[in-house]
Order: C-alpha cells, then sequence, then structure tokens
C-alpha cells in the first residue's frame, strides 16, 4: 500500500494523469441488474415507458476505499466499497453494467445534516497522513470503472455534480468490427452515433424524472456534457488498426518514439494493440473537474537475421498515457 503515491496523485491529479497509465479495471462490470429491481449497491427506479431503470448508487456505497500502486508499467486502483483505512484515500466510485444507465451525486452522504430522517452511515476515520488533507468522509476524487465504448456524462452544478455511466454494447452494432474487419471508418463512426444517440435519450429522460437536486448553500451551474468512445481511445485490436485512426495512431506512435528515446526506427518499430480510456475528476477550491485518459497498450518490433530479415516482438505489454483532457464543464466534451 502506497501513502506516498496516493499524496502524489492528489496533489495534482491532471499532471499525474499526464504522465501516469491510471488503471480503474472493473472490465467485467455489474451483474444481474433488473428493471425495478434494486440491490445491494443500487437502487433502480422506473424512469421510461418501456420499464427500463435508472440504477443510483446508494448513499452509503458511494465512497470506495483506494490505494493505489505501480505494477508493469500502470499505476492501479486497489479499491473496494466500505470502510476507508489509512494509507487508503477516499474515492466516489461509479461502476458500469451491460446496457444500463448508472447514476452517483458526489456530495457528503455522510452528513446528517443533509440525510435528514434518513439513517445514519458509520464515519470513515481520519487519515493524517493525507497530503493535501483529505476528508474521508467528503471525497475529492472520482473515478468510473475503465472504460472502452461507454459514455460517461456528467450534470448539476460543479459542487455537487452527478455522474452517469451509460453503456449501449447491444444497440447499433460494433464500431470496432466495422473499424477492423469491415474497414469502413464512415461506418464506425455511425455506430458509435448510434449508441450515443441511445444513451442520450435514456440520459434525458431520466434526469427528468428522477431529479437529483442540489442541497448545498453555494451551486456553481455546469451544463450537461459527456465524453465518448471516439474521445478517449483509438479503434485497434490485436496489433491492428482500424480504418480512419491512422492520423491518430501516427501522431500518437511519434510521441512514443519520442518518450523512449528509440533509435534506429528502420530496424524498430512501435506497434499498437490495443487503446482503453479512463476517467476520473478532482474537486479543488470545492469545484469539481472531469477528465478523460487515452490510453495504448504497443510492443516494440525489432528485425532480426542477417540476409533474409524478418520482424520479431522485442518487448510487449507496454502502456502509454497518449492524452488527458479535461471534458467538464469545460474542454471538448459533447453536448448530450
Amino acid at each position: 500500500m502506497s501513502q506516498e503515491l496516493n499524496n502524489l496523485f492528489r496533489s495534482n491529479p491532471f499532471g499525474f494523469a499526464r504522465a501516469n497509465v491510471l488503471w480503474p479495471g472493473d472490465a467485467e462490470g455489474v451483474n444481474g441488474l433488473q428493471p425495478n429491481v434494486s440491490t445491494g449497491l443500487f437502487t433502480a427506479k422506473a424512469s421510461v415507458a418501456s420499464g427500463e431503470s435508472l440504477f443510483v448508487l446508494k448513499g452509503e456505497k458511494r465512497i470506495w476505499s483506494c490505494d493505489l500502486e505501480r505494477q508493469n508499467g500502470r499505476v492501479l486502483l486497489r479499491k473496494r466499497p466500505g470502510r476507508v483505512d489509512a494509507p487508503a484515500m477516499a474515492i466516489y466510485y461509479l461502476p458500469w453494467s451491460k446496457d444500463q444507465l448508472l447514476r452517483t451525486t458526489l456530495r457528503r452522504t455522510r452528513d446528517q445534516a443533509q440525510r435528514g430522517a434518513k439513517a445514519a452511515i458509520a464515519a470513515n476515520p481520519a487519515n493524517a497522513m493525507a497530503m493535501p488533507a483529505q476528508d474521508t468522509n467528503d471525497p475529492d476524487i472520482f473515478f468510473t470503472a475503465g472504460v472502452n465504448g461507454c459514455m460517461v456524462a456528467v450534470e448539476g452544478t460543479r459542487e455537487e455534480p452527478t455522474v452517469y455511466h451509460c453503456n449501449a454494447i447491444s444497440t447499433g452494432g460494433s464500431p470496432m468490427q466495422a473499424a477492423l474487419e469491415a474497414r469502413d471508418a464512415g461506418l464506425a463512426q455511425n455506430r458509435i452515433d448510434a449508441k450515443v444517440n441511445w444513451m442520450s435519450t435514456r440520459l434525458t429522460t431520466m434526469s427528468a424524472a428522477a431529479p437529483k437536486p442540489a442541497k448545498g448553500l453555494v451551486q456553481t451551474a455546469g451544463g450537461r456534457k459527456a465524453t465518448i468512445q471516439s474521445d478517449y481511445m483509438l479503434l485497434a485490436d490485436g496489433n491492428e488498426l482500424g480504418a480512419g485512426q491512422e492520423a491518430q495512431w501516427a501522431n500518437i506512435q511519434a510521441s512514443i518514439v519520442r518518450t523512449i528515446g528509440l533509435q534506429r526506427q528502420s530496424d524498430k518499430r512501435v506497434r499498437i494493440v490495443k487503446s482503453l480510456g479512463t476517467i476520473f475528476g478532482n474537486r479543488s477550491a470545492g469545484q469539481w473537474t472531469f477528465y478523460f485518459q487515452k490510453l495504448v497498450c504497443y510492443e516494440i518490433w525489432r528485425k532480426t537475421g542477417t540476409v533474409f530479415k524478418t520482424w520479431q516482438q522485442d518487448q510487449g505489454n507496454l502502456w502509454y498515457p497518449a492524452e488527458c483532457r479535461e471534458f467538464w464543464p469545460n474542454g471538448g466534451g459533447h453536448a448530450v
């Protein structure tokens, strides 16, 4: 466990993410969510005529314990819901689930003054070694599960934003398949747009049907914005780059070459393996800002042999933070 690494990240989350691969994990998502059926983590709210439900993290489940750990070129989030004990830091965390919209609002859920008649929630112990100081019952860091096609949207105020993790895997076909197998960049983007439209329509309906009013005295308005697949990842898989991704990859590839100081490029090549995204937010001076991190996994290949040269993998499973950018409330977020 690493108090030092946790402190380093919290001292400058955006700067840290520009230089480090943040890995929240949770590729499997949350299973077993059923319309109008609440679970231990979520309260189901029926919101649209089709019977689909919006799933809202329960107050006591919004805050997770998280400890950062360096492993194989990535910074892993060792996280779990429940009590936050030093040296772990407190974070707000939002998982994902297939074809569902999950929601959480970032505000003090352990403040009894805001809970009214609701039962009190056990407080987390203080961490005297956290620098900067952190109230473990009022996190200043937010993460979602890792993303490879989901839309993450934020609305509300900068003091108490509401975050949605939206998934539409069964809608519109696979953008990856269109880019890799069909070699059709236009079709790939059309499929992304179809998913975004499906998710945006439901988000708008659910937001209006189950609003989350702000409770704090000071509120700074922020419009609804989202980050989508074409923002935070390239369409690439298994050493194959998708159609329409060539210019992006050329720029990232050149940046990797400069960063690692690769020499004699005629004998060595950087090849992309896959791409994913990480979404995080941090609160500074009482106001939240949200970012996406575009990540690529790559390999280094080299020529071998003397007369008949062939390409052979030299290094593999290398990760690179290709881009880190704000998407809410400013930056390049999409209005949805």
